[in-house]
């Protein structure tokens, strides 16, 4: 049993770590004229 649940966490974490969107950090002055959930990012 325990083989069974080690192997149904790793499938949980891979689901987890695919279903992720990419990571994107922005480095910038000042933050000013941004919101939370508002302002869009263009390439």
């Amino acid at each position: 049993m325990p083989i069974i649940a080690i192997g149904i966490g790793i499938w949980m974490l891979i689901q987890f770590m695919t279903s992720q969107g990419p990571e994107i950090t922005l480095k910038m002055d000042t933050a000013e004229g941004i919101e939370v959930g508002k302002t869009e990012i263009k390439a």
